[in-house]
């Protein structure tokens, strides 16, 4: 199993920098804009996608920002279902793609052999924010269910 360097250290100087998987350009230590505390990834400046380990990704996962009104500035379906092969395993195997239950418009690719997360630009701001109305909405529900279940 191949494993992930940490986007945070310098555990990898020295190393050839992994690929993009969207466009083949050199991935870099980098992090999710506009979340604090600040998330570590290995980002592509070309296609502004992000690389995860599954710990970084449940990190994003857990993180609701409610918006008034939210924008969303996601690739198309036929680009986020193109097959894309890991960045940081050995022969780059193909990632699997699920569309994630938080928003169903993000596909997520999740590599088998080391669980790296891959994000195309976009799809981890779309998993942060929620527009204020579903947020309410989705907190409403859990309080009935709450309560209804004491």
């Amino acid at each position: 199993m191949s494993e992930i360097p940490d986007a945070s250290s310098d555990a990898s100087a020295g190393s050839p920098k992994p690929q993009c998987p969207r466009c083949d350009e050199a991935l870099d230590r980098g992090a999710v804009e506009g979340l604090e505390p600040r998330l570590e990834t290995w980002t592509c400046d070309t296609c502004h996608g992000h690389f995860l380990d599954p710990t970084a990704f449940r990190d994003l996962e857990a993180v609701t920002d409610p918006k008034l009104i939210e924008v969303r500035n996601l690739p198309g379906n036929a680009e986020q279902l193109k097959l894309l092969g890991c960045p940081f395993c050995e022969d780059r195997p193909l990632m699997e793609k699920f569309r994630h239950p938080k928003d169903r418009n993000v596909v997520v690719d999740r590599c088998r052999v080391c669980s790296g997360i891959w994000l195309d630009a976009g799809e981890a701001t779309a998993l942060r924010e929620e527009s204020l109305p579903v947020f309410l909405v989705k907190t409403v529900r859990y309080l009935f269910d709450l309560l209804g279940s004491s």
